[in-house]
C-alpha cells in the first residue's frame, strides 16, 4: 500500500507541474480584442483633439468679436458726433468724433475687405486668424440712423 501512495503522490506532483498553454484560436481572439480596444482608444483621442481645436477656434472668434464690439460701443457711447456720411449704404466705415481732455479726436472704424479685418484708425483689431465677412442679409457693416449705430457682421 505504501507503493500505491507513493505512486499517487508522484502523479499528483507531475499534474501540478504541467503548464497549460494557449491554443492558436485563443491567441487570435485575444489579439483581436486588443486591436479593437487600441483602435477605440485612438479614435477617442483624435476626436478629443479635434473637439479641443474647434473649441479653441470658437473661443478666439468670440474673444475677438467681444473686444471689437466693446471698443466700438465705448467710442459710440462717448462720441460727440457720428459722421452719417461714413455710414452711407455703400461703405463699410464709421467715423466718430470724441472729446478727450477738452479737445476732439477723430476715430475711424472700417472693414478692410482685402484682409477681412476690422480696423480702427488703420490698425487691425481682429487677428489674422479671424476673418470678418459681411452677412449677405446686411449690405454694410455699419448702419447709422440718428444717434444709433447698428453693427452687422
Amino acid at each position: 500500500m505504501r507503493a500505491v501512495e507513493w505512486l499517487t503522490f508522484i502523479e499528483a506532483m507531475s499534474l501540478s507541474n504541467v503548464r497549460r498553454s494557449y491554443s492558436l484560436v485563443e491567441l487570435v481572439i485575444a489579439m483581436g480584442l486588443f486591436v479593437v480596444l487600441i483602435g477605440a482608444a485612438t479614435i477617442m483621442m483624435f476626436t478629443a483633439l479635434k473637439n479641443s481645436r474647434k473649441t479653441a477656434v470658437i473661443t478666439r472668434i468670440r474673444a475677438d468679436g467681444a473686444y471689437v464690439l466693446d471698443l466700438i460701443a465705448k467710442d459710440v457711447r462717448y462720441a460727440s458726433t457720428i459722421d452719417a456720411i461714413a455710414c452711407s449704404p455703400n461703405t463699410n466705415s464709421l467715423n466718430l468724433t470724441r472729446i478727450v481732455d477738452g479737445g476732439s479726436v477723430g476715430v475711424a472704424y472700417m472693414l478692410d475687405t482685402g484682409s477681412n479685418q476690422i480696423r480702427k484708425d488703420g490698425n487691425a483689431l481682429t487677428s489674422g486668424q479671424v476673418k470678418v465677412i459681411n452677412d449677405p442679409d446686411c449690405p454694410t457693416l455699419f448702419t447709422c440712423s440718428g444717434s444709433e449705430v447698428t453693427i452687422c457682421f
